[in-house]
């Protein structure tokens, strides 16, 4: 499957979980039923990930039952954490709704005999858990994945690819270390280099709040003779940031220290990518800021956290797959239609709509999604 059918796939699933009412959950799980549905979903994806990766991979028939069984628990564990999601946590009911279809799209590619996919959704997967994980600080690495991450299933998977199973699995010191041997090696590819150092950035500012630890690791990078001119002063942005974020986190009103750092962004940075860690350290914030918000809250300045959110998604992950930013714009407008942030997040939007499904018009994309929009600017105009 390709990335831009990769991104319609998950354009098709950010519009039908909008379109059914996001956030609508039916209250938490208890702490220790949500670790056993954890375990659970851990190791269905461990048992994917290891025959994504073995000889003969899906293709074996005496694997089928196992694998069967993996993908209907890892759907059905992921519908219960969506179904459960409180109400106003909508980052965390989406991501596991993804979870879910991806599960499902997988089994049906497995039952199609579409074996040559199956590697690449049971990435998709990890993808999905690594933007869960990566929202909000970790007081610990989980214990669960210890024993995994030694195993040469692990052990045999690219560099990057491997950070990313050690993060879904929230074993962030590992792939800390994995990363920065990753960005020490002798040779990097420049577009490897950039994504590497993103989730690096993400797990050091998000989950682990530490602006010091990546700086001697990015200022190597900067050095690099073999990268090109921008990369290396995208990279020495991203170590004056990282330098000027002083007791961080920053005890003040996270809207307002993100929204500062957005608009530093603008102004001082001439290239969204060297504004890498001000959109990273303010999507951290914003992260926080609306996970702690309380149930049903809805006010003007809860919609500009979730539309400066968007934003800065957007802006950090401006070519990704999952269609995270679309969904915090959307929620700001229906939060508070009539807010000033509301028009801005629908132009952002149906921008980022538009270039996920690599069109120039919206009378380009699927019905469904055209109607939705029109739905949107409606529900603006007649606030």
């Amino acid at each position: 499957m390709q990335p831009l059918e990769l991104r319609r796939v998950a354009g098709a699933i950010v519009a039908l979980f909008l379109l059914g009412g996001a956030g609508a959950g039916v209250g938490a799980l208890e702490p220790g039923a949500t670790r056993a549905t954890m375990r659970v979903i851990f190791d269905s994806v461990r048992t994917l990930l290891t025959f994504s990766v073995k000889d003969q991979g899906f293709r074996d028939p005496s694997r089928q039952d196992r694998v069967i069984d993996a993908l209907n628990e890892l759907g059905d564990q992921a519908a219960m954490l969506s179904e459960h999601a409180a109400a106003d946590d909508v980052g965390s009911a989406f991501l596991a709704s993804s979870l879910e279809r991806y599960a499902v799209l997988t089994l049906r590619n497995y039952e199609w005999g579409r074996f040559e996919r199956l590697p690449a959704l049971v990435y998709q997967t990890t993808e999905i858990c690594v933007a869960c994980h990566t929202r909000l600080p970790a007081r610990a690495d989980s214990p669960l994945a210890e024993d995994f991450i030694d195993s040469d299933t692990v052990e045999t998977l690219p560099a990057y690819r491997r950070a990313k199973v050690q993060a879904a699995t929230r074993r962030f010191d590992d792939a800390l270390a994995t990363l920065e041997a990753l960005l020490a090696s002798r040779r990097i590819d420049p577009v490897r280099a950039v994504d590497a150092a993103r989730l690096y950035l993400s797990i050091s500012l998000r989950v682990k709040s530490d602006v010091e630890r990546p700086v001697p690791i990015l200022n190597a990078l900067a050095q690099r003779g073999d990268l090109p001119r921008a990369l290396r002063e995208d990279v020495a942005s991203w170590v004056s940031a990282l330098q000027r974020l002083r007791d961080w986190p920053p005890s003040g009103a996270p809207p307002d220290a993100a929204r500062t750092l957005i608009e530093d962004a603008a102004r001082r940075l001439p290239r969204e990518r060297s504004a890498l860690v001000h959109y990273i350290a303010a999507s951290g914030l914003l992260h926080r800021y609306t996970g702690a918000a309380q149930p049903g809250a809805r006010s003007a300045e809860l919609a500009e956290a979730y539309y400066l959110l968007g934003v800065a998604e957007y802006r950090s992950h401006a070519d990704d797959w999952l269609p995270q930013a679309e969904l915090y714009l959307e929620y700001a407008i229906r939060l508070a239609p009539d807010a000033p942030s509301a028009a801005r997040a629908y132009e952002l939007l149906e921008q980022k709509v538009l270039l996920g499904y690599g069109v120039g018009n919206a009378s380009e994309l699927p019905q469904e999604l055209r109607d939705h929009l029109q739905k949107l600017a409606s529900i603006i105009a007649r606030s």
